[in-house]
């Protein structure tokens, strides 16, 4: 089965068919800083790095440097080459997870020179907790999760959460043919042992969500209040499977516990297809497996990171994704995100920061793992979506949007 990692051109340009027509040139003179970027809250991994570079309509490297750290840096243009008035951004984060080192690359189109912040979308980490379970039904999945973090497994025994505040709630959710019981637990600590015995486990209040596809995925994070830009949700739901048409699932409604919902609803056409749509929503757990009113009618997949879709209906973004798996455990995944009239997508080349750091990473080595057509009920276009994340003074942006909100969930 495939697993939703989470965010062109053969003889075309990039800034032709974007999301707007290419504009003139300035001259290099003009221009010494390209971007400027405040990290914020550890967007970088305080104990590693991340890499950021521009490119050109044809995928040339204008612009590349390595940060670390908190605070503001400056990306300058390389001398001498001359700055388009919109180019593509890069920025290259890597963090080690539970079975590997993740190495994310996003690739942003249509970007102009600005000032963006990025901010993290979790703290430092606390230290962690270990729990064990027992009297667990038999065949069941296991849900793990407090405040930032989430593990849908089978291991019932040492298991070990993340922590990222002090004291948390730990809530744990088992589920099989015969039902879903959980148990919360407050008042946890860093550095505890809970042993929890899930034969006290309640069956929890369920919210029906009617499938109208095939193959989905659902999570769900609730809130303890309505303060959707907290970094720090506690996952309710994390299923998937290939159901037919007609049918539904049963997640758990805790309103003991929370105050909302945000909730991602990933349809997919087949169990292999290599495009998915996507409905995002905060508030009350939708009934309905809402999905958005957009397809991809044609795609056309090349070597070395380029593709050419034709898309239709009503999105607001285009994100195709790359992906490889190096050695050393190291896992690849490049997704470039566009406006809704993207056509054509191709990968830049990778500038030297990379190839040092990341030797087994090349063009070749990745492999087009899938398109995604998504909707942003707040958000009128692209690039509204991009200013109103990035940019704080935004007019948007009155209430300013963690950086992780297009990528909800990825807790470490």
């Amino acid at each position: 089965m495939k697993h939703i990692l989470i965010f062109f051109l053969t003889g075309l340009i990039l800034g032709s068919v974007g999301c707007r027509k290419k504009e003139a040139e300035v001259d290099p003179g003009s221009i010494t800083v390209l971007m400027t970027l405040n990290f914020k809250d550890n967007f970088i991994n305080p104990k590693l790095g991340a890499i950021v570079f521009a490119s050109d309509s044809v995928g040339h490297v204008i612009a590349d440097t390595m940060y670390k750290g908190n605070g503001k840096f400056f990306l300058d243009a390389k001398p001498g080459i001359k700055i388009p008035s919109r180019f593509m951004l890069t920025i290259v984060t890597w963090e080690p997870s539970m079975h590997d080192f993740e190495i994310s690359l996003n690739s942003y189109l249509q970007v102009e020179s600005s000032e963006w912040t990025l901010q993290g979308h979790r703290p430092d980490t606390l230290g962690h907790v270990t729990v064990s379970l027992s009297n667990v039904p038999q065949s069941t999945l296991i849900l793990y999760a407090n405040s930032g973090y989430a593990n849908l497994t089978t291991i019932s025994n040492d298991v070990i959460a993340l922590t990222y505040l002090d004291p948390d709630d730990l809530f744990v959710k088992t589920e099989n043919s015969q039902g879903q019981l959980f148990r919360w637990i407050s008042d946890i600590h860093p550095g505890g042992i809970y042993d929890v015995d899930m034969a006290s486990a309640q069956a929890p209040a369920l919210t029906t969500i009617g499938l109208s596809g095939k193959y989905y995925e659902a999570r769900i994070w609730g809130y303890k209040n309505t303060d959707y830009e907290n970094s720090l949700p506690v996952m309710t739901e994390f299923s998937f499977g290939d159901i037919p048409a007609g049918n539904f699932i049963r997640v758990p409604d805790l309103p003991e516990h929370f105050q909302g919902y945000h909730t991602e609803l990933k349809q997919v056409e087949s169990w292999d297809s290599s495009t998915s749509y996507t409905f995002r929503v905060n508030g009350a757990i939708p009934s309905g497996f809402q999905k958005i009113d957009a397809r991809v009618e044609n795609l056309t997949v090349y070597p070395v990171g380029k593709i050419h879709l034709y898309p239709s209906g009503d999105f607001t973004s285009t994100n195709a994704t790359w992906q490889f798996y190096g050695h050393n455990n190291q896992s690849f995944s490049w997704t470039m995100h566009g406006c809704d009239t993207t056509k054509y997508f191709k990968l830049p080349k990778l500038p030297e920061s990379i190839i040092q750091f990341f030797p087994t990473l090349s063009l070749d080595s990745l492999y087009f793992y899938n398109v995604e057509l998504s909707k942003y009920p707040d958000f009128a276009s692209y690039d509204e979506i991009i200013h109103h994340i990035f940019n704080p003074t935004h007019p948007h942006s009155q209430n300013k949007l963690n950086a992780s909100t297009l990528i909800y969930g990825q807790s470490k």
